[in-house]
């Protein structure tokens, strides 16, 4: 499990987390717990999006494609079709809970998405690689989403699991 959460780190940097809190306008604080809010949310629902075989293809075929640079400022746009196709009908669910838990509006909320999917699929890539013959079927590719999405659910706000990496990123 500290593999995935390594693997996440890479990606979430104090740059990112930087770049949400200036792009949503928020401080860093919220920005660091509607993230920590939002990965476990995309990382269930892209699991249980992928249970199904129209999901595990959608997933599969969006995670071929080249995954957008999320250091870039007009990123949200590049990814904004990801999400769909990546959580399926799961999107508005996520997005509410990630407003309602973090304290960010709607808008905001289903924007920090968007910052988030190319994240997401940095993390399911890795983690494919790690697992070569899981990913070969929906199941597989079911399991690596659900090992994901419990080590990011993990005490998430202890000193392990995505809290504790997140509240190390701005000391």
């Amino acid at each position: 499990m500290s593999g995935i959460m390594d693997t996440i780190a890479q990606h979430v940097t104090p740059e990112m987390v930087s770049r949400i809190s200036n792009q949503l306008d928020i401080d860093p604080g919220t920005a660091m717990r509607a993230i920590q809010t939002a990965l476990p949310g995309v990382f269930g629902a892209m699991a249980d999006h992928a249970k199904s075989d129209s999901g595990a293809a959608e997933i599969d075929q969006v995670s071929q494609q080249p995954v957008p640079d999320v250091n870039t400022d007009d990123m949200p746009a590049s990814a904004s079709g990801l999400l769909d196709s990546m959580m399926g009908h799961r999107t508005a669910a996520v997005q509410q809970n990630v407003a309602q838990s973090s304290g960010i509006d709607m808008h905001q909320a289903g924007r920090l998405l968007m910052y988030l999917a190319p994240v997401a699929l940095g993390v399911l890539s890795h983690e494919r690689r790690q697992q070569p013959q899981a990913a070969q079927n929906r199941g597989g590719l079911a399991g690596i989403l659900q090992s994901v999405h419990e080590a990011t659910q993990g005490n998430a706000g202890g000193s392990s699991g995505l809290g504790g990496m997140l509240g190390q990123l701005l000391g």
